[in-house]
């Protein structure tokens, strides 16, 4: 078995399949039977193939996030570099193993579990977890995990990447705390504080604001002002002079 080429008449070459067989062997020489097969469309669909697989390859280096695929059993098909590198080694150690060979004993449960879920279900499943670098580095991240179908709708395996969200999360702390901290301040302010929507309805009010509203119209709930709209009010203080409210 050997791949040539051929030409036609008219001087076009194209590749060929060429496979042998030995008929008859004499002294005078041996007859040997040659087929041969045209294999122009294999070749192109070859190519074509190399330029998908090239691109995504690069496609999968640029991202700067840890991806990865598994097949319909959990084990690591293949990644990229952004993974290698949180893992500590490359894809050809990688290749074949499952989380219990890569993670540290908590993490392989966890994220077997996740695997178990998604592949029994066949879908999208994203969850949030922590990952611990081949540097001894904890990081928490959001796991986005996608099954992917074959060509006879078998599930074929997954694929997945991590969200860095360590940074995130720290974010949202520190939108907490300051958000406790001013809530206390307008809580302790003397003056009335509230906030309406564009209806003009109350919305949130502090303590003094609570306060004043009951002496005006005589609501012992906190809650009973909500969403209500202010109406006006007219009330005399000591000099006898009308002040409106509302």
């Amino acid at each position: 078995l050997f791949e040539t080429t051929f030409r036609t008449r008219t001087g076009e070459t194209f590749p060929v399949e060429v496979r042998s067989r030995l008929l008859e062997e004499s002294p005078h020489g041996a007859q040997v039977l040659l087929f041969a097969r045209d294999v122009s469309f294999r070749q192109a669909r070859e190519a074509t193939l190399a330029r998908h697989m090239a691109l995504l390859e690069a496609i999968l280096t640029a991202i700067p996030l840890p991806v990865f695929f598994k097949d319909d059993q959990g084990r690591y098909q293949g990644c990229n570099r952004a993974f290698e590198d949180l893992v500590g080694y490359g894809q050809e150690k990688i290749r074949g193993k499952t989380v219990e060979d890569v993670w540290p004993p908590a993490l392989a449960r966890e994220y077997r579990a996740q695997d178990e879920m998604l592949l029994h279900s066949g879908h999208v499943r994203t969850f949030e977890s922590r990952v611990l670098s081949a540097s001894g580095i904890s990081r928490s991240v959001l796991f986005l995990k996608s099954a992917y179908l074959l060509p006879d709708g078998r599930l074929g395996g997954f694929v997945g990447d991590m969200l860095y969200i360590t940074d995130r999360q720290q974010m949202e702390q520190d939108l907490r705390e300051k958000e406790a901290r001013m809530a206390a301040l307008l809580e302790s302010a003397n003056s009335s504080i509230l906030a309406v929507d564009r209806e003009l309805r109350f919305l949130e009010g502090n303590s003094a604001f609570r306060m004043r509203y009951r002496q005006l119209y005589g609501w012992r709930s906190t809650g009973a002002w909500k969403f209500c709209r202010p109406r006006p009010l007219r009330t005399s203080d000591a000099s006898g002079k009308s002040t409106s409210f509302g």
